[in-house]
């Protein structure tokens, strides 16, 4: 069905918190959602959506999004938005801060709108202090850096993203072969330690022999003269 044909388009929040819309004739509060996957959603008419795209940012700061098999038809004929496909939802910002590329960087640090890195951070604060992923200390740098530009009202970033911003492209099965590998070298250090240990107590047990040992109770024998003993005289 065309969208102009539907008597109402879902709008879908996938924040974590309420984004409130107004219309012409009426303001609607729409509930956060629960997680990054499943938004809540607000139906509304497409005059009613035409609306609130001329009077906030709810569309051109990627706060509020639509179904994606009528999202492209949306934003390009009808919203007038052509970068819509460099606008974040909240599963973005997790990918990037989690598994950061040299283009995920990028588009974090081409964001001009304050209130969608605002967004950003948030999504970061919860990633760093409710789960168990670790995240890069030069992407908690760089988030903080382009928050510092933005309050400066720096628009154009002056940031240059480097390859070492980036996970290494290390494998799952790699980094578990070298587990191992670091696993038995140290078990191969443990052994060698605990033979050379043994041994210098086997050493120190020994009994230590004097170079000038002496026999007791021996006499030296006396050698006898050559020859017949001298006669004795009366």
């Amino acid at each position: 069905m065309a969208i102009k044909d539907m008597k109402t388009i879902n709008l879908l929040n996938y924040n974590e918190n309420i984004v409130v819309v107004s219309t012409k004739h009426d303001s609607y509060a729409i509930e956060p959602a629960t997680n990054s996957e499943d938004p809540t959603i607000l139906p509304l008419t497409l005059d009613e959506i035409l609306y609130v795209n001329g009077n906030s940012a709810a569309f051109k700061s990627g706060i509020l999004r639509f179904p994606e098999d009528i999202e492209q038809e949306m934003y390009e004929d009808y919203l007038r938005i052509p970068n819509w496909k460099n606008l974040l939802t909240p599963k973005d910002m997790e990918e990037i801060i989690l598994h950061p590329t040299m283009d995920g960087l990028t588009k974090l640090i081409n964001v001009k709108d304050v209130g969608t890195f605002d967004r950003i951070r948030g999504v970061f604060t919860r990633l760093k202090n409710t789960t168990d992923n670790d995240i890069s200390l030069r992407v908690e740098n760089i988030i903080k850096a382009r928050g510092d530009e933005l309050r400066r009202g720096i628009r154009n970033t002056q940031i240059i993203i480097k390859a070492k911003d980036t996970v290494a492209s290390v494998s799952t099965e790699e980094v578990d072969t070298l587990k191992e590998q670091n696993a038995a070298m140290q078990e191969q250090m443990a052994q060698m330690q605990k033979m050379m240990s043994d041994m210098m107590a086997m050493q120190q047990s020994k009994p230590k022999e004097s170079k000038d040992t002496q026999v007791v109770g021996e006499t030296t024998p006396v050698k006898k003269k050559p020859g017949r003993p001298p006669k004795k005289t009366q």
